[in-house]
């Protein structure tokens, strides 16, 4: 977090690189709910051991920087790795078949720079986990770093190198005492070939990079962390490579965790149903336990899980609660759900019934920072698209307020949601005078069944955006006549990313709407 003093001004002095937190923020106010979905990351993200597959030796020569995690080409998607050095690497172990660490981690192979350079000790460490049952992939080294120990030590590792890969061949794969040499295949194969696949596949996404995770596993848990990488929604089967346990989904913006009771137990691994936002992210996490749970879903003869080939998938969910199961689905309709058991359940969705919140909005601007301070939108709309430039180039917080009916018919839904639709960048909810909380993740959604009453209802919502575009609109202009002040405006380099950035939407867009939804709640005993 940057330090700020009162002369810095707003936003204030800041490092030139990474994530920059601090109290100057504009939505700094609404940051509770961010650093508590940090927090829950954090401390889900320490447990047990990291799950890696292969750990990749990256050389000794200096410089030399470890790229941020990325599907390594010859490892391909569904696999995660480590990456060691050589201090590390000296510390490692053979131990049935693995590659193993003082500190528990343990890697099923180690994996060679594409290089033909190797200091003399690493290749005599090599040679001594492969005696033990390790299995390694890489090209023979030719010759040793620098000149230190020339020539007498890239003799010597030349000699055994050439004990180890024998002569120069295009590949190779071969026993050296209890472990395996390989070299000319990629490691991807190498695993398969093991029986070791990959530890998470996505089943109905135009990519594999849509997905990205991260696996923890303790004495009794094995926990995933699954981002969205895009903007778009998800809606797929994920395949873990965990079996005989059940699967929770815990949600690291609410706290909130239920059990999954839409998957199935294949071969190699358990298929789960799961439903992302753009950019969003949740635990699937695996403990002891098996409950009822739907294993397949159609409608219409279509099969909506589980997802036959590629396929895109549809918003489906599933959870248990109060001793029965509950079903809901994007799409309204009929439905056959078949249980574990094989017993068949027919349901009918009924299509979620919105109350549109519209305009005119009476929206309030603080004073002082150019925008007008009363205004009323009679749409919601960014306020780049505003005719009054104050507006235009507010970068803060303004409040929306609103009067709206809500008819008798929809009170009778069994749950009621706020829906802001699309909001730029955090939301601050009050309804009826009772504080919803704070919305900075997508959907904008929250539950106001007990809140929502009858007739009049009355909405505050404010919002917040970023820096962003002030500082564009202060750019060039005079000191004096600048609202903001930061430090990276200083200094020989004036290629900042905001320079060169347009104007960001900014406000609440909408549409805003109240939605009835509608659970299945299925008996099973």
């Amino acid at each position: 977090m940057s330090h700020n003093q009162p002369e810095a001004g707003l936003p204030g002095w800041t490092y030139g690189a990474g994530t920059h937190i601090s109290t100057n923020l504009t939505w700094w106010d609404m940051s509770e709910q961010f650093i508590s979905y940090l927090t829950r990351c954090c401390a889900l993200l320490q447990q047990g051991h990291f799950v890696a597959d292969v750990c990749f030796y990256y050389g000794h020569e200096i410089p030399n920087f470890v790229k941020p995690k990325h599907i390594r080409p010859t490892l391909g998607p569904g696999y995660d790795y480590d990456d060691l050095n050589t201090e590390v690497l000296q510390t490692a172990d053979a131990v049935n078949g693995r590659i193993v660490l003082p500190g528990g981690m343990s890697y099923a192979a180690l994996v060679l720079p594409d290089d033909d350079r190797m200091d003399l000790a690493v290749l005599e460490k090599v040679e001594q986990l492969l005696q033990a049952g390790a299995v390694v992939v890489g090209p023979k080294p030719e010759r040793i770093y620098g000149l230190a120990g020339y020539p007498e030590e890239e003799t010597e590792l030349k000699k055994r190198a050439e004990k180890l890969w024998g002569p120069d061949l295009q590949s190779m794969d071969r026993r050296i005492g209890k472990g395996r040499l390989v070299y000319g295949k990629n490691v991807r194969d190498v695993l398969l070939d093991m029986g070791i696949g990959p530890d998470v596949r996505i089943a109905g996404a135009p990519s594999a990079e849509n997905l990205d995770f991260i696996h923890r596993r303790t004495k009794s848990e094995d926990i995933y962390f699954i981002r969205n990488t895009g903007a778009s929604v998800l809606h797929t089967d994920v395949l873990f490579r965990v079996f005989g346990r059940q699967p929770e989904f815990w949600d690291a913006v609410t706290g909130e965790f239920k059990s999954c009771a839409l998957y199935n137990v294949e071969k190699a691994a358990s298929r789960v149903h799961i439903n992302l936002p753009g950019y969003g992210s949740v635990f699937v996490v695996f403990r002891e336990g098996s409950k009822s749970h739907v294993t397949r879903v159609q409608s219409n003869g279509q099969v909506f899980f589980p997802l036959p080939g590629e396929t895109s998938g549809t918003k489906m969910s599933a959870w248990m609660e109060n001793g029965g199961l509950v079903f809901t689905a994007g799409r309204p309709g009929r439905y056959e759900l078949v249980l574990d058991g094989g017993v068949k359940k027919s349901v009918t969705v009924i299509e979620d019934k919105n109350v549109p919140v519209s305009g005119p909005w009476d929206v309030r601007f603080p004073y002082g920072w150019g925008a007008e301070t009363l205004q009323t939108f009679e749409s919601l709309s960014s306020w780049t698209e505003s005719a009054d430039e104050g507006t235009r180039t507010f970068s803060g917080t303004a409040t929306y307020r609103k009067v709206f009916t809500v008819p008798a018919a929809i009170l009778q839904s069994p749950q009621l949601w706020l829906d802001l639709g699309d909001v730029r960048e955090v939301a601050h909810v009050y309804l009826n005078g009772q504080n919803l909380g704070v919305s900075g993740f997508e959907p904008h959604r929250m539950d106001v069944t007990e809140v929502l009453r009858e007739g009049e209802n009355y909405l505050v919502v404010k919002v917040a955006n970023t820096w962003l575009n002030r500082l564009i609109a202060d750019d060039g202009k005079p000191g004096s006549l600048q609202s903001t002040h930061t430090n990276l405006r200083e200094g020989p380099t004036n290629d900042k990313a905001w320079r060169l950035a347009a104007p960001k939407p900014s406000g609440l867009l909408g549409p805003v709407q109240i939605v009835a939804r509608h659970t299945v709640k299925i008996n099973i005993d």
